[in-house]
């Protein structure tokens, strides 16, 4: 089986493993404590907040199943927060979600049973005849 390498455990890297994981020997390397890139969660004390995306939505029928999937086991809810947009007219919007109970809580739900190596900056890539090092 092939063996592939991917740089980055946020959503898109975490999404691509779990593609390409029933054909290939997948790992991921990720320069950070934990997985979710941009849908990470900060800790300072005893406080938390959420980095990078406050929410998202899902307009494409592929991405809406994913969505539905994911709520049902609890790692996603709609975001419950009104959006005001001054100046604008009043618009239907589309619905928003978050992961629960926390942003990263969908990226350490997607992480489950993956390879992932944290800590692990990638500095350069040199190919060789025998592959990548």
């Amino acid at each position: 089986m092939p063996r592939i390498a991917i740089i980055g455990a946020g959503f898109s890297g975490l999404i691509l493993a779990r593609s390409v994981s029933a054909y290939a020997n997948v790992t991921l390397f990720e320069k950070s404590r934990g997985v979710g890139g941009r849908m990470a969660t900060r800790y300072a004390g005893a406080f938390e907040f959420d980095h990078g995306a406050q929410y998202f939505t899902a307009r494409g029928s592929a991405f809406q199943n994913f969505v539905e999937t994911y709520i049902a086991c609890g790692a996603i809810g709609p975001w419950p927060a009104d959006i005001a947009l001054l100046g604008a007219a009043p618009a239907v919007s589309p619905t928003r979600f978050v992961a629960t109970p926390r942003m990263n809580t969908l990226c350490k739900t997607l992480a489950e049973g993956l390879d992932v190596q944290l800590g692990t900056q990638i500095a350069e890539l040199v190919s060789a005849e025998e592959g990548w090092h």
